[in-house]
């Protein structure tokens, strides 16, 4: 089987692609972050995840008599996105567009530790964590989101 493809099914059912913000502390702007993330109750899926894939397991819960213990799979590092998602994409059904947004976000901006933004940076990457906002809304609708370069990467044609 086709780890990529395998991993595009996985992603699609319970995964998320995102661009997160958060702040350092008070007086200080928003910084931004790409996250490619998958959560799950399988120990032995979220292994595979980081040993084929890279990134890291985080614990999440220990559960109850009412629900299992669960944990999450996640990919932040802009190099390791901007290498796996290109060849994932074709595979992608339900978060093609949230996957190529993260992917542009990660290709737009130079992030990680000690880079410094501009307000105008900062202004365009808080258009991209918007718009991730509103592609991973159960309440998106793609039909007003005008991204051109996105129209060409996901197959996804909008009105």
């Amino acid at each position: 089987m086709n780890d990529l493809a395998y991993l595009a099914g996985i992603l699609d059912g319970e995964g998320c692609f995102g661009i997160y913000r958060y702040n350092r502390g008070p007086d200080q702007p928003y910084n931004y972050r790409p996250s490619v993330t998958v959560a799950s109750t399988s120990p032995d899926l979220l292994r595979w995840l980081e040993l084929r894939f890279r990134g890291e397991v985080c614990h999440h819960s220990e559960g109850d008599e009412n629900r299992e213990a669960s944990a999450y799979w996640t990919m932040r590092s802009k190099t390791d996105i901007v290498k796996l998602v290109p060849h994932v994409i074709p595979f992608l059904i339900v978060k093609k567009l949230q996957a190529v947004i993260t992917l542009e976000f990660c290709e737009k901006f130079n992030i990680g530790s000690g880079s410094r933004y501009t307000d105008e940076d900062r202004a365009e990457m808080d258009k991209y964590y918007q718009l991730s906002k509103l592609a991973n809304s159960s309440k998106a609708k793609l039909v007003g989101i005008n991204k051109g370069s996105l129209d060409d990467r996901s197959g996804i044609k909008r009105s």
